[in-house]
């Protein structure tokens, strides 16, 4: 599966991930830091964007680009509206590109952030590619089931294990 997301990841021309509450409720800091900073090498020079569950200050400490992460849950209304609008736009020039579509272990705590919009953007983009990580819900649409991959698994092993291979 390692070389497969790998194939994935060189011939996408954007990148969007959500990390959901499983990554934080499943794994202690020290395991996130490796989480994000595996995600952080995969993602070296493409053009990527991170919708955030996490509620603690983890994702700004990571090495990723902090101009291209959103963290609903975690930033001030003012900021998290200019964040959410960057998002927005990024994500709007998407379209017709090859996309593929990361979404780690995002549950139905907050489905309105990750798991509903990322699953319209799999449909909608046809040319893009959707894998959904998640130890339990990490059933897939339908209706975009031939471009998607439902994997069950703790998704910060799941990522950790790619770098492993």
């Amino acid at each position: 599966m390692s070389s497969k997301i790998r194939e994935y990841l060189q011939r996408s021309d954007r990148i969007l991930i959500g990390i959901g509450e499983e990554i934080t409720a499943k794994s202690d800091q020290k395991t996130r830091k490796c989480v994000y900073e595996t995600l952080n090498n995969l993602l070296t020079g493409k053009n990527y964007y991170i919708v955030s569950l996490a509620e603690d200050d983890q994702m700004l400490h990571a090495p990723f680009d902090q101009a291209r992460i959103v963290t609903p849950l975690f930033t001030e209304e003012e900021k998290g509206e200019r964040e959410w609008d960057a998002y927005l736009k990024w994500l709007s020039q998407t379209l017709n590109h090859d996309l593929l579509i990361l979404e780690l272990g995002a549950g139905f705590q907050y489905p309105q952030i990750i798991r509903f919009p990322f699953e319209k953007t799999a449909y909608f983009n046809q040319k893009s590619h959707f894998i959904r990580v998640h130890s339990k819900l990490c059933q897939v649409p339908t209706e975009s089931s031939d471009r998607s991959e439902a994997i069950q698994a703790d998704p910060g092993e799941w990522v950790l294990d790619i770098d492993r291979k």
